[in-house]
């Protein structure tokens, strides 16, 4: 039994959040373990000593404030709600007996706070399991495949394939300005770098500027040294349509322990990416962040980083994850709530209502 507090900002190197947990079963036990009790001589407060791990978002005022009113630890729903209340949100509050979600939002940055306990996750597994996952590669795997209950933007041009292709971008801004989650019918990842080439001068429309720089990217890649490498690698490029040149190709690496062409050309790719960004590494916590890629059978990501021009302080994270039906039917929850990050802020609340309305 656990309650979980998670901090989602561009601004948290390297993947975008900060997640932390405490022993207590709900959130009223929660609020009650760590309340300040009423010492109206006690005016200073550092939220560390309380909420350890946790960001500064708001959480001095509150507890300052809180102080300030003597309020007591609250015991229900309503009192939960009164007193957080002095919560120094900019937008947007909602407050539920099991979850809380916060957004707050300033010249330099965006933020939301979700704070919801054990009964929560059981009840909605597919509203925070990415919010919990502690790592940022995603699993590998697959299953039968899965169609996510998530509204997608499709590209008009689909693939010659089975199956279907799910992108989300995410950095920079919350929804509704982030761009939102997008599908490729008749595609799958292990032939991603095969629509790419076949369709790199079809498609102008794209749905996220890192998109359609991965589809440059590959364009463009630069021949190999190998000559015999490089023959092969023109062939894909000048007549991907031809199969059999991809299936030589990929047979010819794997004789040399390398992974199949579909794999090799996505991944040359997306390095050649990383090498060329504007920015290639930041600093955290006094040890270098690069910008990072990985690539399974059915799902592949990538990491930008980017430092703002005016503000060289400012250091922010784009993350692109591409991932197809067979990968979300092995991670149904992971899937949906990967596909809703780029649809609403509200994680926790009811997909069926409008975002920030009302609550589930």
């Amino acid at each position: 039994m656990s309650v979980w507090v998670v901090y989602r900002c561009d601004r948290f190197l390297p993947d975008s959040k900060k997640i932390v947990s405490f022993p207590e079963s709900s959130l009223i036990e929660w609020f009650q373990n760590n309340w300040i009790p009423p010492a109206p001589e006690k005016r200073e407060v550092n939220h560390h000593s309380l909420f350890p791990g946790l960001p500064p978002f708001g959480l001095d005022e509150f507890l300052i404030a809180i102080l300030a009113e003597e309020l007591p630890p609250p015991s229900n729903l309503r009192e939960m709600r009164d007193a957080l209340q002095y919560w120094p949100v900019t937008d947007q509050l909602l407050i539920d007996e099991h979850a809380i979600q916060i957004l707050s939002s300033d010249q330099a940055n965006s933020h939301a706070i979700y704070i919801f306990d054990h009964h929560f996750l059981l009840a909605h597994p597919d509203r925070v399991a990415w919010l919990i996952y502690q790592h940022w590669q995603l699993p590998p795997g697959y299953s039968r495949s899965f169609d996510p209950p998530v509204k997608t933007r499709s590209l008009p041009t689909r693939g010659r394939w089975t199956g279907c292709l799910f992108g989300v971008t995410l950095g920079l801004a919350m929804p509704a300005e982030v761009p939102p989650a997008f599908r490729i019918e008749r595609v799958r990842l292990p032939q991603l770098a095969n629509y790419l080439i076949e369709n790199q001068n079809s498609i102008t429309d794209y749905p996220s500027s890192e998109f359609n720089n991965l589809k440059n990217s590959l364009v463009n890649l630069q021949l190999s040294n190998n000559p015999i490498e490089a023959t092969f690698q023109e062939m894909l490029l000048s007549k991907p349509t031809e199969d059999i040149h991809w299936q030589i190709y990929g047979d010819w690496l794997e004789d040399r322990g390398r992974k199949r062409a579909e794999f090799d050309l996505l991944e040359a790719a997306f390095a050649s990416l990383a090498s060329t960004s504007l920015q290639t590494s930041v600093m955290e916590n006094g040890r270098r962040q690069s910008n990072d890629w990985h690539v399974e059978d059915h799902v592949a990501q990538m990491r930008f980083f980017r430092i703002n021009v005016s503000d060289p302080e400012i250091q922010t994270t784009i993350n692109l994850f591409l991932f197809d039906d067979l990968w979300a039917g092995a991670h149904p929850d992971l899937a949906t709530n990967l596909l809703r990050l780029a649809t609403r802020w509200d994680l926790l609340s009811d997909p069926e209502i409008p975002p920030g309305t009302l609550f589930a």
